[in-house]
């Protein structure tokens, strides 16, 4: 049992740097030049460094955050925006949603929202390849954003509409 709570510190220790790591990294992602862009790639690589050594299986909070990892590298890249960039933004992406996708999204209202994120963003960058096929995929994305972001109580109305109309 003691290694087991000395196993959960260390990995608390290495998430909290990774969240500082992910801090530095949006600090310069926010300035929006191509030096601060990139100098803030090396940040979120640390950052997704650190996690991807979390006990990833045992808690869904750390792939949550893994893949935020992940979404900011994508947004990064994105802003970039050279064709090498957008395709490495949208394996970015790609490796978030495979994260996103093993967590209940029932347990926590932040699961299916980061989830919708990913596909939006990934939508974003496949329309700023432009080519017709990323475009098509882009929409794709870009409903699976939409499903998961709408409304939660749009569905409850539509069928209660529906259940006065007969």
């Amino acid at each position: 049992m003691p290694g087991n709570q000395a196993a959960r510190e260390q990995a608390e220790v290495r998430n909290a740097r990774a969240s500082e790591w992910m801090k530095r990294g949006i600090a310069l992602l926010n300035e929006n030049t191509p030096t601060s862009l990139t100098a803030s790639l090396r940040w979120f690589e640390g950052a997704i460094e650190l996690r991807l050594a979390l006990p990833l299986q045992e808690n869904p909070w750390y792939r949550y955050v893994l893949a935020a990892g992940w979404m900011n590298r994508g947004d990064a890249l994105t802003r970039l925006g050279s064709t090498e960039n957008l395709a490495e933004a949208v394996h970015s992406y790609d490796q978030a949603l495979v994260l996103l996708r093993t967590l209940d999204l029932e347990t926590n209202p932040l699961f299916p929202r980061r989830l919708g994120l990913a596909w939006m963003n990934r939508g974003v960058t496949l329309q700023a390849q432009g080519t017709a096929a990323s475009v098509r995929a882009a929409l794709d994305s870009l409903d699976e954003a939409i499903a998961l972001l709408r409304d939660p109580f749009e569905s409850s109305r539509a069928e209660n509409r529906a259940a006065l109309a007969n």
